[in-house]
Parts: C-alpha cells; structure tokens; sequence
C-alpha cells in the first residue's frame, strides 16, 4: 500500500507531491506546530488531513468521513490564549487558573452553537453543519466541505472588484440567510471577504459558525481585540459592548462595499473621529442612490442609527432607480385614473421606524386587560407517521366581567356535557365500522420528506401559536405548504420562520390570515390570497425578502400593521375593491415598490404606511 494524500485523500506510490491534486506535505511543514498530525482518527470516523486554516479560537482541517468516503471540514476549538497542544501528540492542554474556567466556557458555548447551526439544513448559502463531539480535551464540529475560493480571491478574476448586479447575486442571498441565523439566536460575528466562499457554481457561502469568539468575550478582555480591521464595528472595540444581529449588519455591509468598491473602509473606530468613508458613487460605482442610501445605513457607526437585520439591508440594496405612480380605482371599477399628487386619505407627516419585529405575541400589559385563555380539546387520535394536532376550534376569549355564582355553575355543565360527547365520539371512532372512523382526524397535518410538502387537514380553524418555531412541523425543510379546503383560519406565527417554503395553496374557505403567520419566509416569491379572507393579520408576510408578487381578491377588508413589511422586491400592489383600513407601515421598507392601486373604498391608510418605499412622497402632507 502506498501513500495517501491527505488533500484528497487518495493513493499515490510514493511520498512528494500527489499527481492527482499536487499537493506536497513539504509545504505545510513547521507552519502548523500545534495541529493534528496527518492521519488522526477523530471521533472513529473522520481521517484528519491538511490544514485549511489556523486562527486564535482554532484550527480547520480537511478531512474524510469513513462512513460516506466523502470530504469534510474539522473545526476544532484551540483558543491559543487558553490552551495548546504539543508537537506530535494528540491531548489539548489546557492552561490554569482563569484561563482554564474561560477555555470550559468557551467550549460549552461552540458546542451550544454547533447543536443550533446543525438544525440549519437545506439553506443554500450556510455552511452545513454534519455532526459536533468532544475529543482529546476539546470539541470539534464536523461541518460541509465547501470546493470554491474566497470572496477576496474571486474578486481577483474581475479585477478586484465586482459590479453591483454581481454583488446583489452574491451577497444578498447571505444577507437573507443570516437574518434566518439571527432568528435562532446567532450572531456570527466575524464576516468578512475571506468567511464568504463562493462556489464553483457561482452561489456564496458564509463559513466559520462555531468559533467561541462571542462566548468568551465576555470572560476575557484580549479576545475582544481579535478583530477584522475595516470589517468589525465599533461595538466589538469595547469590552462588553452591546452586539446583535446589527453587528453582522455592519460587517456585512463593509464585505459589500469592498466587493463593488476594491477597498476595504476605514476602522470604525477612527470613523468615530474624523469620518473618511468615501460613499461608492463618488469612487466611479454606478448604482441608485436609494442602493448607496442603504448601503451608508448599513454602514453607520452607531449601532442605533444603522439597520437592525441583514433582511432590511438586502432590500435596501436591491433597491433600483423607480416612476413612480399612485393610481386610484373608481368604487365602480369601469374606468381608471393616475393621479400625481398625494391621495386624499388621512396619512403621516412624520416618518417613523415602526417597532422590531416581534419572536411573539405580545402579551397584556396588566391582568385586567388580559383575555382568559382559550381552550382546546383534542377530540381524535394523534395521527401516525408525522401527523399530530393541528388546532380545535378557538372562541374568541371573553373579556371578563362578574357574573353571578349560578352562571359559572350553568356553564360548568355545559362544559361537562361537551367532554362527555367529545369522550363518547372518541370511543365511537374506534369501531372502524362508520365513515368517521375511516375519515382523516380532525386537526392533523402531514408531512412528505420527498417533496418537502406540508399538509394541513383541518375542517375549523387551525391553532394560534404564541411565538415563532411553536409548531410541531417547525425546523423542517418545507418547500410548498397545501391547506386543504375546510380551513377558516390560518394561525399566528404557524409557518413563520420557514426559510425553505417557496410555495403556499390558500383554499376559498379561509377567512383570516394570523398574525406572523408567513412572516420570514425568505424564499416565498408569490402568494395568492382568495377572495374570502377578510383579514391579513400584523406582520403576516413581514420580511418576506423574496415576495414578488401578492394577488389580493375583492371580500378583503383590512390590511394589517406592518402586514408586508421589508418585502424589498415588491413593484406593484393591487388593493382589492371593499378594503377599507391599511394599517401602520402596512408596507414599510418595500424599497422597490414603484405602484399601487388604492380604490375609493378606503378610508384609512395608518401612518407610514408607505414610508421608506419610492411611493413615500405621493403619501405625505
């Protein structure tokens, strides 16, 4: 048996460079003193091979998987200011004192990190994480191979910068994706041109999950100044600086302007002084100046003033030079009109950012006003193979109010009497012998795993959920949901989140559309909404990134606040005749919105609602 090449990880008769792929151990010697030899088993299952990188949380190698032969990349957790590893051998020794309690803290936070990024399957722009385990004193994650090149070295093939139509293609796309990150708690905290690697097919990768950089900077001042100079904003110079998803909003706007502009901005930290950031047109980049507008928001020095997701920068800068026209239809629908001045509906004067997004529903402010809890019953079987309830039907909760004892004793038998039907009725479905038994359980769904449909059966409403990710089909990879004909009502916060779902069948007998109920689903390009729903509840498609089009059907009534927010390549919306309300920042920050009908029957248009869109003009005082 001959030498293995540990690049890719082949035969080769004798030691040197390896015909196949020219890689030579020679030159990687010295370079990696604390690395892993060539050849290490981890976990009994990955051959340890090259290095990839080295930096102060870590070491990357490549690797195979013995189980699938194919390969795979190692990040093992090797803070160097906590621990090392002596040449040749295999244990992490992990130094004293202080250190030793930063290095365990660190370690349970990147394998935290790991077990969440590991849900992330199917998003086309996230490196995959396989599998994370403890080994020789320390822990690794076993996470996708990615065969491509860097940002910074792809930019280099076009000499050294790009243009913004192949930016957008590229960047935009990780934006959105991160704001999916983002949903889950994470922030990545080091993105730069060499943390993007794109594809031999041309689609960008953010890569480096997992390292303990924002765990442990909490335990430790030095790790706060590992930092990415012109990419890092100013929150991570100060030790305990406050950082969000705001803090990525930054990096990533800086990795877009070195993309179209070649250079790399000045420190955020000097910035504060004497600001010398050159906007891009002013360097020769042509692009809209609503684009450049975000891009500069994006780039702010203070974390209040810039964008709070990287899902609003993305629509920011797909922003394009825009007519724009407000048309108004007629009550009887026969002819047709373009008006260039503001429409005679109540509006805003003042331009405000409606309030973040919310994980879930807000709650009472005080016991008074809180509504009592509706109740459900699962009448029927949970069913087999991924099915389970769906909902029961839901009263409207009552306010409460002082009744007298005997009213509270009349509605104790009323509820006895419906438990006792309800257990006759579930004893009845077992006899198999009536249509009932054989029919599909009332408030069940179904999930196919080869197409990545979901499928909701139901013949009432479909139950509320009071935060995002508290459905039982949540972190599936759902392409196409099918609500089938019966369903009245689509729940709050019942797909939100579903960062995979390209497409939605909406039957005639739903009447509401819940609160959140799409919100986030970064994928969804079109949604047709029947003519009986009444209702698009508050933040129904909010940052629904990719929505193009929206068909809204006469029988709707009320749009509601911030219903389609940041759905940034919107162009034209069509309001039904018969909706009467358009809520606050119904379409805030739909920076490509160019049109939209507006017919006589409404009356109220909420402030702001198209601020922050090419439309906010036509609707100010």
């Amino acid at each position: 048996m001959g030498e293995i090449c540990y690049s890719c990880f082949t035969e080769k008769s004798a030691a040197g460079a390896c015909p196949r792929c020219g890689y030579d151990p020679a030159s990687d010697e010295g370079k990696y003193p604390i690395a892993l030899r060539a050849g290490s088993i981890l976990n009994g299952r990955y051959i340890v091979g090259r290095v990839l990188g080295q930096g102060g949380f870590g070491i990357t190698y490549l690797a195979q998987d013995y189980q699938t032969k194919g390969l795979v990349a190692i990040k093992e957790y090797l803070p160097t200011e906590f621990a090392g590893r002596t040449t040749g051998t295999y244990a992490v020794q992990v130094y004293s004192g202080d250190r030793r309690e930063n290095f365990e803290y660190g370690k349970e936070q990147f394998l935290a990190e790991a077990k969440t990024l590991a849900e992330f399957i199917g998003n086309d722009h996230i490196v995959r994480i396989y599998s994370y385990f403890e080994e020789y004193g320390t822990a690794y994650l076993a996470m996708e191979y990615i065969d491509g090149e860097s940002l910074d070295k792809y930019m280099r093939r076009f000499g050294g910068r790009l243009t913004v139509e192949q930016a957008n293609e590229l960047l935009i796309p990780v934006m959105e994706a991160l704001d999916w990150v983002h949903s889950k708690g994470i922030v990545h905290r080091d993105i730069a041109p060499d943390n993007i690697i794109v594809t031999k097919d041309g689609r960008a990768k953010l890569i480096d999950f997992g390292a303990a950089r924002y765990s442990t900077g909490e335990k430790s001042k030095s790790l706060d100044v590992i930092l990415k100079h012109g990419f890092a904003p100013k929150e991570q110079y100060i030790r305990r600086g406050r950082q969000g998803p705001f803090t990525d909003v930054y990096a990533m706007a800086a990795t877009y302007y070195y993309a179209i502009t070649g250079k790399i901005p000045p420190d955020s930290i000097e910035r504060m002084d004497e600001d010398e950031l050159i906007p891009p047109t002013t360097l020769g980049v042509k692009m809209s100046e609503k684009a450049e507008d975000a891009l500069l928001k994006g780039l702010e020095v203070s974390a209040s003033e810039r964008y709070q997701s990287t899902g609003e920068l993305a629509s920011g800068l797909a922003a394009q030079p825009v007519r724009v026209k407000v048309v108004a239809r007629p009550a009887n629908g026969v002819s047709e009109h373009r008006v260039e001045q503001p429409l005679p509906q109540p509006v805003s004067v003042a331009n405000t950012a409606p309030a973040p997004y919310p994980e879930s529903e807000p709650q009472p402010e005080s016991e008074e006003a809180a509504p009592e809890p509706a109740s459900e019953v699962d009448s029927s079987p949970g069913p087999e193979n991924g099915q389970g309830p769906v909902s029961e039907p839901q009263a409207e909760a009552p306010k409460r109010s002082r009744l007298p004892v005997e009213a509270f004793i009349a509605a104790a038998v009323v509820i006895l009497a419906i438990f006792a039907v309800l257990l006759l009725g579930r004893a009845g479905g077992n006899s198999g012998s009536s249509r009932t038994a054989s029919a599909p359980p009332k408030g069940s769904w179904s999930y196919s795993s080869s197409t990545n449909t979901l499928y909701i059966k139901n013949d009432m409403a479909m139950m509320d959920y009071t935060r995002a990710g508290d459905s039982p089909w949540a972190g599936r990879a759902i392409a196409e949901v099918v609500i089938e004909n019966g369903v009245t009502k689509i729940g709050k916060f019942a797909f939100t989140n579903l960062q995979q779902l390209t497409s939605v069948q909406i039957p005639d007998s739903v009447k509401t559309i819940g609160n959140s109920a799409f919100a986030r689903c970064s994928s969804l390009r079109q949604i047709d909404i029947p003519g009986s729903v009444t209702e698009i509840g508050d933040w129904a498609f909010a940052c629904c990134s990719k929505l193009r089009e929206v068909n809204l059907s006469e029988g709707l009534k009320t749009i509601g606040y911030q219903a389609f927010n940041s759905c940034g390549y919107l162009r034209l919306v069509q309001i039904p005749y018969g909706v009467t309300d358009i809520g606050e920042h119904a379409f805030y920050n739909c920076t490509n919105l160019e049109e939209v009908w507006i017919p006589d029957s409404v009356i109220n248009i909420g402030k702001d609602a198209f601020a922050s869109t090419p439309l906010e003009e036509n609707f100010s005082n």
